[in-house]
C-alpha cells in the first residue's frame, strides 16, 4: 500500500460488503470509530449506516466480519419435520408451491397453493412480514422463488430443503414420489 492509500468500505446493491486498499476518491466520505479510518463510497454510504467490523479468529483463520443491519433478510432453510411442526401449529399461513401443473397432478403437500402470476400478485400486497414457506421437488426452484420475496422485502421466508421428496420420505410417505 502507498502512503496515501485508504481502507475502503464498499457496500454493492445487493448489500455485499468489500474492504480494500486503494487511493482516497474525490467524493469519498470518512468515517471513524475506535481509532481506524475508513472511507466510503457515495453509492455506498446509505447502506453502510450503522456496519459494525471485527476482526476475528475461528478454526485457526482469521479475518473481518461485517453486520449490516441494513442487509435484507436471508431465506431461511426449513427441513420437512419442521416444516410440519410449524403447519400444525398454524404458524404458516403461505405454503406455496413453485413446481409446474404436471408436478402438481402427481404430488402435493396438502393445504399448499400454486405459486401461479394470481399468487404472485396477491403476496406481494401482503404485509412484509407474512412468513412464506416456498418448495418444489428438491428445493433449487423453491429457493429461487424465496430469494425473489426476500428481494420484494419480505422478512420471513423459507425454503423446504430436499422438496416434496423431502416431504415424502420423511413427513408424509402417502404423497408420491417421483
Amino acid at each position: 500500500a502507498d502512503d496515501g492509500d485508504v481502507v475502503h468500505l464498499s457496500i454493492d446493491a445487493k448489500f455485499r460488503a468489500d474492504l480494500h486498499v486503494a487511493p482516497r476518491g474525490a467524493s469519498d466520505i470518512e468515517a471513524k470509530g475506535a481509532g481506524v479510518a475508513l472511507v466510503v463510497d457515495l453509492a455506498s454510504a446509505k447502506r453502510a449506516s450503522g456496519v459494525t467490523i471485527d476482526f476475528v479468529e475461528e478454526n485457526g483463520r482469521a479475518g473481518f466480519k461485517i453486520d449490516n443491519p441494513n442487509s435484507p433478510a436471508d431465506v431461511v432453510q426449513i427441513g420437512a419435520e419442521q416444516l410440519k411442526a410449524k403447519l400444525d401449529a398454524g404458524e404458516v399461513k403461505e405454503l406455496l408451491d413453485v413446481r409446474t401443473p404436471q408436478e402438481i397432478a402427481t404430488a402435493v403437500i396438502k393445504g399448499s397453493r400454486h405459486l401461479d402470476d394470481a399468487a404472485m400478485s396477491q403476496l406481494e400486497s401482503l404485509p412484509k412480514d407474512t412468513p412464506l414457506v416456498f418448495y418444489c421437488h428438491t428445493g433449487r426452484r423453491s429457493q429461487t422463488a424465496a430469494e425473489h420475496f426476500i428481494g420484494k422485502g419480505f422478512s420471513e421466508v423459507y425454503n423446504l430443503a430436499g422438496g416434496i421428496d423431502a416431504w415424502s420420505q420423511l413427513v408424509d410417505p402417502s404423497v408420491p414420489r417421483y
